[in-house]
């Protein structure tokens, strides 16, 4: 009985531990210093803890791009990070987000469990419907503005996501310009039930 007592504080006591972003932050960091055998920490862009969202250089790390993480609650009390990772050369570009727990110091990719495979494949179909009619706006654009003709391999267009800083939606789209100034076309929004912990379209 002693120690099933004992295993249910040590439980709860690391379920609520994990107080705000820092606490995935900080392991997610020691990943990286581990695995590259570099102990140098990233450069923030974006440093918001209350809301729970990180932006992130990772060049000191000898990696051209950035990350960006976002902190997720659920009613139930478990929590977890959204990562998503950006490549830049020169152009950017990212991956679809990863989502991680936290057990112990050490987190876990829960992705599949927040980001199945199947709601993956539905987001993917939207975005490729949707890419051509985007291409073609931009260069309708161009043309009228300008009156140059070009075609749509000379328009650079990075599939993008969005981490929320403020509030829990991702989005999911296109970067004109494939670059972080660059105009943003959202095509799917990924929404966070609290309730039941998952996210749907």
């Amino acid at each position: 009985m002693k120690i099933i007592l004992i295993s249910i504080f040590f439980y709860f006591n690391a379920l609520y531990s994990q107080n705000s972003i820092i606490d995935f932050f900080i392991p997610h960091v020691k990943s990286f210093q581990k695995s590259l055998e570099n102990n140098s920490k990233p450069v923030f862009k974006i440093k918001d803890t209350e809301n729970g969202f990180y932006s992130y250089d990772l060049n000191s790390f000898g990696i051209t791009g950035f990350e960006e993480m976002a902190y997720y609650i659920s009613q139930k009390g478990n929590k977890f990070v959204a990562i998503t990772s950006f490549g830049c050369g020169p152009l950017c570009g990212c991956d679809f987000p990863k989502f991680f727990e936290l057990n112990g110091d050490i987190l876990v990719d829960k992705t599949q469990k927040y980001f199945p495979s199947t709601l993956k494949s539905q987001i993917v179909k939207k975005l490729e419907a949707q890419k051509s009619i985007i291409l073609k706006s931009i260069l309708e654009q161009i043309y009228k503005e300008t009156g140059t003709e070009l075609t749509e391999n000379d328009i650079p267009l990075a599939f993008w996501v969005k981490l929320p800083q403020k509030g829990t939606t991702i989005k999911f789209g296109f970067m004109e310009g494939a670059e972080e100034n660059g105009k943003f076309y959202s095509i799917v929004e990924l929404k966070y039930d609290s309730v039941s912990g998952l996210f749907s379209m």
